[in-house]
């Protein structure tokens, strides 16, 4: 898989942090919690700031952002879809019925990462890679997403 991950820009604490594609360095802003909260549905938590992704809207091509987490907010809920290949997965937000996927298919270092909606393309899919286990918080592990078409 790719050395691009997910990343919240410039390791941002505050509500409305831009989720961006970035080199895999390691910080704690390419952390994320995938936390299960329904049978279908998860919050996906970043580790820095203890904020979750979050869709602002139903228009495509919006970037994700981080939020405080607001419990019954769809917009914060999202589900896994398997691609049929590998490791690789779509990610489904529940309010939008988009999928995460990289603005316009680039490869550079601080690329977008936006809602679409889903169609066969490597652009859209994502694998979850576990960076560290937690063993200061029972069952907490700490994942990286790659995304499958760098």
């Amino acid at each position: 898989h790719s050395s691009k991950v997910m990343d919240i820009h410039g390791a941002n604490m505050n509500n409305n942090g831009g989720l961006i594609l970035y080199y895999a360095h390691g910080g704690n802003s390419q952390r994320f919690y995938i936390w299960k909260v329904s049978s279908e549905y998860y919050i996906i938590k970043a580790k820095h700031s203890g904020k979750v992704l979050t869709a602002i809207n139903d228009n495509s091509n919006v970037q994700i952002v981080q939020y405080d987490y607001q419990p019954n907010n769809n917009y914060q809920l999202w589900s896994k879809e398997y691609t049929g290949e590998g490791e690789w997965w779509y990610i489904k937000n529940k309010g939008s019925r988009m999928v995460l996927a990289v603005k316009d298919k680039k490869m550079a270092d601080f690329t977008k990462i936006i809602q679409r909606s889903k169609y066969p393309d490597e652009n859209f899919e994502w694998a979850f890679v576990e960076v560290v286990y937690d063993k200061t918080l029972p069952n907490m592990l700490w994942l990286n997403l790659h995304n499958a078409y760098l």
